[in-house]
């Protein structure tokens, strides 16, 4: 990583020196290093992105458990969030792990300080035993993404007859 920087930085002194003045080729490693110096490198930290550039989600919760349903059953939860980021927010696509969910969601831009929900409803028809249903929003936020679950679980009827839908 320093070699690389090393490499541009050589570059960059030198068309800067061609342009404005002439200098030796002795000076112009002293400079590059002088440049080293002061960029402190952490490879524990990552770099930190200017969050002006993004809107931020702040949910009541991302988590849902319906508890115990009979198979069948559909069960629905609307997830509320707000826009504490500086930007509007918007939400390109809403994507559930498998087809047994469907999605619905604000389709505006939700302004800073503006609200907007996600509806998620799960279809037990066919499923059985515990379930752990995860959602991917994508939106305009610091990691480009967002995770919302939800989980229970899907009971049979006691004397194995299939569920009857009305």
């Amino acid at each position: 990583m320093k070699q690389l920087l090393r490499i541009c930085l050589v570059a960059l002194v030198s068309a800067c020196a061609n342009q404005e003045q002439k200098q030796s080729a002795v000076e112009q490693p002293a400079a590059v290093n002088a440049s080293l110096d002061t960029i402190k490198t952490d490879s524990t930290t990552a770099p930190k992105v200017a969050e002006e550039n993004y809107a931020q989600f702040k949910f009541e919760t991302q988590e849902y458990n319906f508890g115990k349903i009979q198979q069948g059953k559909k069960v629905r939860y609307t997830y509320k969030f707000t826009n504490v980021g500086k930007v509007p927010l918007v939400i390109s696509h809403v994507q559930p792990q498998c087809g047994c969910t469907a999605a619905s969601y604000t389709k505006d831009p939700v302004p800073p300080g503006g609200q907007g929900e996600i509806t998620l409803e799960f279809d037990s028809q066919g499923r059985e035993g515990q379930q752990n249903k995860i959602t991917t929003v994508y939106a305009n936020v610091p990691g480009g993404n967002v995770l919302l679950t939800m989980t229970g679980l899907v009971e049979v009827l006691p004397d194995g007859r299939p569920v009857r839908k009305n």
